[in-house]
């Protein structure tokens, strides 16, 4: 009997040992599981006796996996959006840069291959497009040209049916016509597309479409419905900006070309001020002269009509000279002519007294020639 009971205590001494060996293993699985290391439920089956607590442990393995995984998904999703919100505080040269900046931030964070940033342009009442502003693919920018037409309620493809209902829309079967990454291995179709539009209370303003060759997670779902009301009012907060700037920069040229024109107004009015001035001076001057030149000209008629009554004078006491000389001339003529006449009586006279003296001394030279051979005749005959 005693070594009955003997027996029994070893067995019961065994299976002590042997559960506290199994209590022991459970502790430090339990330790590395607070660490978040879930490799030590892999010897679980090595348990001896605790079956009850392996049980135990593989359930709490599940619930602190889930719970770490919702954890990790959730810690995730907020470093997302806390990345996110830094992205936004930095300065941006417009919208097309935030929505350039936001789209690589979204493909670098869900480490997806592909997405394009649409853009709404409205036209008319009627019509509208969502216009390509930005496009990655393998993290690189692509510059696409693309827009999608909306007009009268309707729109075209997947996109415009997301932007349209404003609902986000998870394909995980894609087309295989519908859209091709490039790579350098070529072209291929993602698995999977992600859209999600962009839309304030006021109005619509936008699309994201995300590819991967992947899967979206639910993290990533449901980062993207965290931060699409964020998106959204970021980019209207930058149109805003955008159209305060147009407007106060039409405000600056509008101030401008008015102060210009004021300038000129008032340049305009200093010159006809200055020229109306200028003329009534050449006004005043030329009033001055015309009364100068009058004054001048009263005096040269005057003048001229004194050197007129000089000049009649002088033309009547002229013609009453010449009248004299005529005078003049015909008594010195008739003067002359009876001198002449005179003369010539006289000369007729001396003419006639000239031949009478030289016949008389003609006659004496005769007489004394005579005289000359009768002397000449006696000396020769004396001889």
């Amino acid at each position: 009997m005693f070594a009955m009971y003997k027996k029994k205590l070893k067995l019961l001494q065994e299976d002590m040992a042997t559960l506290q060996e199994d209590i022991h293993r459970a502790t430090e699985m339990i330790r590395q599981a607070s660490q978040n290391d879930f490799s030590a439920f892999d010897k679980a089956q090595e348990f001896k006796k605790a079956h009850a607590l392996q049980d135990a442990l593989q359930e709490m393995r599940g619930r602190v996996q889930a719970y770490r995984q919702s954890e990790q998904s959730t810690m995730w999703v907020m470093q997302g959006q806390g990345k996110f919100s830094e992205l936004i505080r930095e300065d941006f040269q417009g919208t097309e840069d935030l929505c350039e900046k936001i789209l690589h931030f979204l493909i670098q964070y869900l480490e997806i291959h592909q997405g394009g940033f649409f853009l709404h342009r409205e036209v008319n009442e009627n019509e509208a497009y969502l216009d390509l502003v930005s496009c990655y693919a393998y993290n690189r920018k692509k510059f696409l040209q693309k827009e999608i037409l909306i007009q009268n309620g309707f729109a075209e493809g997947l996109i415009g049916e997301a932007y349209l209902e404003r609902k986000i829309i998870h394909l995980d079967e894609v087309p295989s016509d519908y859209l091709k990454i490039d790579s350098g291995l070529g072209q291929a179709s993602p698995k999977e597309l992600l859209m999600f539009p962009l839309y304030t209370q006021e109005k619509g303003l936008g699309l994201i479409e995300l590819a991967t060759f992947q899967s979206f997670k639910p993290q990533h779902i449901e980062l993207v419905q965290h931060l699409g009301q964020n998106i959204s009012a970021a980019i209207a907060q930058v149109q805003s900006t955008e159209t305060m700037q147009n407007l106060l920069q039409e405000s600056r040229q509008i101030a401008e070309q008015m102060a210009a024109q004021e300038s000129a107004m008032r340049q305009s009015q200093e010159e006809m001020v200055a020229t109306q001035e200028e003329i009534l001076k050449r006004n005043l001057q030329l009033e001055n002269l015309e009364k100068k030149y009058q004054d001048e000209l009263a005096t040269k008629q005057a003048e001229i009509q004194s050197l007129e009554e000089k000049l009649q004078a002088s033309q009547t006491e002229l013609e009453a000279k010449k009248h004299n000389i005529l005078l003049l001339q015909e008594e010195e003529q008739n003067k002359r002519n009876r001198d002449q006449k005179i003369s010539e009586e006289k000369l007729v006279e001396l003419v006639e007294k000239y031949k009478i003296q030289e016949d008389s001394l003609k006659a004496q030279l005769a007489e004394k020639e005579k005289l000359l051979e009768q002397i000449q005749k006696e000396n020769l005959a004396k001889n």
